[in-house]
């Protein structure tokens, strides 16, 4: 694959016209672009949440069950919700609960089931990592249009 854009591009144009010739490929440049930020910056996050001991996906998972806390939600819930598969939330949940971020209660009505929720301390490192994420964020170094903070971008 070629490492400028441009290149990536043409190469991907030409290869679906080939394996799908009455496919229309104008519109794959502003797809591409679409597609290798959102990557960048799904990228960045992780990065920056990795810094505070978890993933991006990790506090994906906990913001989940603090939007929805007015229900207990199960892992096949958040499953769904997050379009991961049993297996992922379930790797998920056990580390976070190792991490004190997460608790598991046996569902009152279901005693096969258990119920999702995060404990004070959770919640609070939820907070730490979205601050965090934040401040990072914020105070990058050098932005591509030449400001030197965050700060000065935004002015």
């Amino acid at each position: 694959m070629p490492r400028k854009p441009v290149d990536q591009l043409n190469v991907g144009r030409s290869y679906y016209t080939r394996q799908l010739p009455g496919l229309d490929v104008e519109h794959f440049g502003p797809l591409w672009h679409f597609f290798t930020v959102g990557h960048l910056v799904a990228t960045d996050l992780d990065a920056i949440a990795g810094k505070l001991g978890c993933g991006f996906a990790d506090l994906d998972l906990l913001g989940t069950l603090a939007i929805d806390e007015r229900s207990a939600l199960r892992a096949t819930d958040l499953a769904s919700t997050l379009f991961v598969s049993n297996a992922v939330v379930s790797t998920r949940i056990a580390r976070l609960e190792k991490q004190g971020l997460l608790e598991r209660r046996r569902n009152a009505r279901d005693k096969r089931a258990f119920d999702l929720l995060q404990p004070v301390s959770g919640e609070n490192a939820r907070h730490r990592i979205a601050d965090a994420l934040e401040a990072d964020v914020l105070e990058a170094d050098v932005l591509d249009d030449g400001c030197q903070s965050r700060s000065e971008y935004i002015r």
